[in-house]
């Protein structure tokens, strides 16, 4: 994967696609879900951050998805995940 920050983005476009290359696709799908569900999300962002914060530094091309987006993702398009 490009080291850039987007790994975690290329990394699901790689196993869903066959490519990294629509990595910003799932950066948003991640972003739309977080957005719509954020009852289910508010709790686990960092106490001096609001949601809204939070979803703007991750429209930022770069800026490293964890946990909540991989839960996002996993929601948005059925799959389980195991991180090693």
């Amino acid at each position: 994967m490009g080291a850039d920050g987007n790994c975690l983005f290329r990394s699901i476009a790689d196993q869903l696609e066959g490519h990294e290359k629509l990595h910003r696709k799932y950066r948003q799908e991640a972003i739309d879900h977080i957005n719509a569900n954020r009852d289910d999300f508010a709790p686990f962002i960092e106490d001096d951050e609001t949601i809204d914060q939070y979803l703007s530094d991750m429209q930022k091309d770069g800026n490293w998805g964890g946990q909540i987006e991989l839960t996002a993702l996993s929601a948005v398009f059925k799959f389980n995940y195991i991180v090693h």
